[in-house]
């Protein structure tokens, strides 16, 4: 069996080709713990992207996060993909933390949340996440995600008894103003 990181993720490539692809999971895994770069993750979990294998992808991004200790890897690339699957409310989790971790993409963020509550086969569930999301850490950006979905969802009813509900000194902004 090979050692070397890219000869076990060509290793891998070959057996999906042949498809093995529960053997190919258990050579990815063990070639992306000893990997130490994310450029090589980036490269794996886009080549299995290229081929329409998002649940590869979505193991090599989280793959990433162990073994380079870094929970913030790769969240908006596991919002896409997850997404692509129709995971929405795995979607919406990334997006939300990827908001706290580089807020300058918000509106993106926003753009995205307002896709997901047209689309979501469960937007309740979504809306709740957005809900205990803003009440553990009630700041302007988190606010603004879940107006924004609330009211993509149609639950803005919903959305005013949830505002009421938070500590006085919440970030209850003027863009509140559209409920």
């Amino acid at each position: 069996a090979p050692t070397d990181v890219r000869a076990r993720i060509h290793r891998a490539d070959v057996l999906i080709s042949m498809g093995r692809k529960d053997e190919a999971l258990r050579t990815i895994d063990q070639a992306l713990r000893t990997a130490t770069s994310p450029s090589l993750f980036i490269n794996v979990a886009t080549t299995y992207r290229k081929q329409g294998l998002d649940d590869l992808a979505e193991r090599a991004y989280r793959a990433a996060r162990v073994a380079l200790k870094d929970s913030n890897l790769f969240q908006r690339e596991i919002a896409e993909v997850s997404l692509a699957r129709g995971d929405h409310l795995t979607a919406a989790r990334e997006y939300a933390a990827f908001t706290t971790s580089k807020p300058q993409y918000l509106a993106l963020v926003e753009m995205q949340l307002k896709e997901i509550a047209t689309e979501a086969d469960d937007p309740g569930a979504i809306a709740l996440f957005l809900a205990d999301r803003l009440r553990g850490q009630p700041d302007a950006n988190q606010v603004r995600l879940y107006v924004t979905f609330a009211l993509a969802s149609n639950r803005a009813r919903s959305a005013i008894d949830v505002l009421m509900s938070l500590p006085g000194k919440a970030p209850v902004t003027g863009s509140l103003l559209t409920l």
